[in-house]
């Protein structure tokens, strides 16, 4: 059998628990451990067996999971071993002290929806907003239960990723590019104060490696600055253009969070967040002010809204707690505890203020209470960036989700099951 560890985004299992979590799907056998950074924080060492019983024998594997290229959540692809009757699953911190375990059998499985059973004549459901008058449009939904069902074909190979991963020892140390589809054009660095002279900012992000063990240890992010030369534009058709050392500029920092105190980081985190996306990716948006300072979006495990400035070269992040002093804006009254759309909330800079447009309203009922994440309208200044109360004093709020806004966006409140979105801003004169 050939092992194949993946990482997955999985949704909420309605089972989660604390430590381990054993399940499958398919051919795919999914083992998700809650509280893996937590031990990685407490302990120098950490690994896991997972042993498995079934028409494959007995089998075990073990897995370093100080490596941070392990997820806590692993899938395990079970098509060249047979059918699993059991599962087990221990985290070793030292040999003898078990720090978490699990065991299954049978194994349960978490079966994918087919279709969504939608009957014909369906239409989509349309939330009326406050000024809107005369009757909803009527969108019919689709019979996904008649649509054409493909299988698909068990993968004719598999390998071992310990196979196919090899060390590789170099005098150049590349970052890796993270953005393929967002590129911006905003003021040199090398002349900020002419706006007739531009240049491209490319997103990348680099893998940070201990040198000792080598397993991964980080994320930086960075812009890559490429100056646009009007001879560029001379002659006709496709062209290469290789740039010498000096004639493009890689922007990063190492500045922290102001205000972050992280549960396993008390300093907080780097303040352009340490995730593996780059910016302005995985959520984030960014718009750019008159002055061609770059604003970036949603940078939840950093400084939550961040701007790179063209005529200091320098990241700049807001003068206090931008999570915190736009959370105090919502309602805390009431039986749901409320916060800001902070994974994906849309930019846009404009008459010398940034606005943000928090995306989705839902709620959620969990046994540790009911939540709601809200969606609205809030703006900072441009401004201020230097002074806390002078920035405090000129946040504002322009719109909310929930009933009893003073500018609601919607007639009531959401529904749990049955989430919203504010949609896209669009600057108008």
């Amino acid at each position: 059998m050939n092992l194949l560890i993946l990482a997955l985004n999985l949704l909420e299992f309605s089972c989660l628990q604390d430590g381990p979590l054993i399940f499958r799907s398919g051919d795919e056998l999914i083992m998700r451990i809650d509280n893996l950074a937590q031990l990685r924080l407490q302990h120098d060492r950490l690994s896991a067996t997972l042993r498995l019983k079934g028409t494959g024998g007995e089998r075990s594997w073990v897995i370093d999971l100080m490596d941070r290229v392990h997820p806590s959540s692993l899938v395990i692809d079970l098509s060249g071993y047979g059918d699993a009757a059991a599962a087990s699953f221990s985290i070793e911190a030292a040999p003898g002290k078990i720090v978490g375990s699990h065991s299954v059998q049978p194994i349960p499985r978490l079966e994918t929806l087919q279709h969504s059973g939608l009957a014909s004549g369906s239409l989509a459901a349309v939330e009326r907003g406050v000024t809107w008058s005369g009757d909803l449009p009527k969108i019919p939904l689709p019979e996904l239960s008649r649509l054409r069902a493909v299988d698909l074909q068990p993968s004719p190979r598999s390998v071992n990723s310990s196979d196919i991963t090899y060390p590789v020892i170099a005098n150049a140390d590349m970052p890796g590019v993270s953005s393929m589809n967002a590129v911006l054009v905003s003021r040199q660095t090398f002349a900020p104060a002419d706006p007739s002279r531009c240049s491209l900012y490319f997103s990348y992000r680099k893998s940070l490696f201990d040198q000792n063990s080598g397993r991964l240890a980080g994320y930086r992010k960075m812009l890559v600055e490429v100056p646009l030369d009007q001879r560029w534009l001379e002659g006709s058709g496709d062209a290469t253009i290789t740039l010498p050392s000096d004639a493009f500029a890689i922007h990063t920092t190492e500045d922290l969070e102001r205000f972050g105190n992280r549960w396993d980081a008390p300093k907080g985190y780097n303040m352009l967040g340490e995730s593996s996306t780059g910016l302005f990716q995985g959520g984030q948006t960014a718009d750019i002010d008159e002055k061609g300072r770059i604003y970036i979006s949603n940078v939840a495990d950093g400084a939550g809204l961040i701007r790179f400035n063209p005529h200091t070269s320098k990241f700049e992040q807001p003068p206090l707690n931008f999570h915190d002093a736009t959370k105090a804006l919502l309602p805390a009254d009431g039986e749901w505890k409320r916060g800001w759309d902070r994974d994906l909330g849309q930019i846009v800079c404009v008459r010398g203020r940034v606005y943000i447009v928090y995306d989705r309203n839902y709620r959620v009922i969990t046994p540790n209470g009911k939540f709601e994440t809200c969606s609205g309208v809030v703006s900072v200044p441009q401004d201020h960036w230097d002074d806390p109360e002078a920035f405090r004093g000129d946040i504002r709020l322009h719109a909310g989700s929930w009933a009893g806004a003073r500018h609601p966006l919607y007639s009531t409140d959401v529904t749990v099951g049955l989430p919203r979105r504010a949609g896209s801003p669009i600057a108008t004169e």
